[in-house]
């Protein structure tokens, strides 16, 4: 995923799909879904059913205390509601216009404290261990193209024959998923680039251990971190189950991009702006451009389908389930790559809001009682020499680690 800002903008921007250097079927695609939006000055609402439905009533829910994250840049401190304040007002403009935030997430808690004077957002718990259960779980994949060749793969998949979207591709994955009782269906978005992302949508309505319903007083419990673990590994189960059946129906030829494995990762809002931070090679834009991040097809339902069988996370999960390993990609792992776990992505996330993005961590383990972490400088920085240990702003490279425990590193 491109680290790319979002336009703060509240009207349609005059963009042209038409002349963009793709196939015909995919410009027609695409500029048709814009087209009707500016023409008819709103987003219809089979298009936005998952941003009005799912994401915007669930931005910030005190009473619940929960929050979903959303943001216009992928900076943002322990994902906390700074940019949900600012941007709430976007969305009361919609469907007329586009919503401000470019990026959302899944649900968090509040953090305790949260709005008085003597808050910190440095001493909230990291993003992982606040996920609770707002009802849903959103999965999503991306398969980050590496040439317009695979990106037409993509969109070719999201059309249906003579305009019936059921002979599409995609159509089949929907429909494997629909024999599961917590499925609820999809939204594809165009990040404005080289991607689409698959957003798919499940109920966690039914979990008994971790109660979807439950007031903000009893989120906060002793259980808190056991639901927040329950939750995560919920995500996973869902999102290994939709890549297995998402790669043998439509066989395509990238990986998705793991990092989306986590429940937390950042994933793109429908009907938000991208402004490109670099240019474009696929697209042939330059950077500066803004571009609308388009519904290319959704389906989100109220109820399981009528021929569900069974929940595909049972209604009596718990942390004693276990959880496979994340499949390795094809051809194994290069020499400088790291295994990217939930805690290294939310640690990559925390000093991405400090610093941008580098130095960036990519391990961490315990050595003699003290967590050691090692960073990369640079992006091309293939023997990650960095480190910091424990609570000292102490460095072995000459990479400059302006950094203190709190920061950085999580709670023993």
């Amino acid at each position: 995923m491109n680290k790319t800002t979002n336009a703060s903008i509240s009207v349609w921007p005059d963009f042209d799909f038409r002349s963009l250097p793709l196939d015909p079927l995919s410009r027609k695609q695409l500029a048709g879904i814009y087209d009707h939006v500016r023409a008819s000055g709103s987003v219809p609402p089979h298009r936005s059913k998952l941003l009005t439905g799912v994401i915007i009533p669930a931005i910030f829910v005190p009473e619940r205390g929960l929050y979903l994250p959303a943001s216009d840049n992928i900076y943002l401190l322990r994902k906390l509601r700074v940019y949900c304040e600012r941007f709430d007002v976007s969305f009361a403009t919609f469907p007329r216009g586009p919503v401000a935030v470019a990026f959302f997430s899944n649900a968090l808690l509040i953090p305790p404290g949260y709005g008085t004077a003597s808050f910190s957002h440095h001493d909230a718990a990291m993003p992982a261990l606040r996920v609770t259960n707002a009802g849903f779980l959103a999965v999503t994949l991306e398969i980050d193209c590496k040439t317009r060749d695979d990106l037409e793969q993509n969109l070719a998949w999201t059309r249906g024959r003579s305009g019936d979207f059921g002979k599409s591709a995609f159509a089949q994955v929907d429909a494997k998923l629909c024999r599961f009782e917590d499925y609820r269906g999809y939204t594809i978005v165009f990040s404005g680039n080289r991607s689409l992302h698959f957003h798919f949508l499940f109920s966690t309505a039914h979990l008994e251990h971790c109660p979807a319903g439950a007031a903000a007083v009893a989120r906060f419990g002793e259980n808190q971190p056991r639901q927040s673990a329950l939750m995560c590994n919920a995500h996973t189960v869902y999102w290994d189950r939709v890549a297995e059946i998402f790669y043998e129906t439509l066989g395509p030829c990238l990986q998705a991009d793991r990092k989306l494995r986590s429940v937390t990762q950042w994933r793109r809002t429908p009907w938000a702006l991208r402004r490109l931070d670099k240019d474009s090679d696929i697209l042939n834009l330059p950077m500066g451009t803004i571009v609308p991040q388009l519904v290319l097809h959704e389906n989100i339902r109220t109820r399981a389908s009528g021929g569900a069988r069974d929940f595909l996370v049972p209604r009596t999960f718990s942390l004693a389930d276990p959880i496979k390993p994340a499949p390795r990609a094809s051809g194994g792992r290069r020499p400088c790559d790291f295994e990217v776990t939930p805690m290294i992505r939310e640690l990559q996330d925390m000093c991405a809001a400090e610093w941008g993005p580098y130095p960036r961590p990519v391990s961490m383990a315990l050595k003699g009682g003290e967590w050691l972490f090692k960073f990369k400088n640079h992006e091309h920085d293939t023997n990650p020499s960095t480190l910091v240990l424990g609570g000292y702003a102490a460095c072995s490279s000459t990479g400059d680690i302006r950094s203190h425990r709190r920061s950085i590193c999580p709670k023993a």
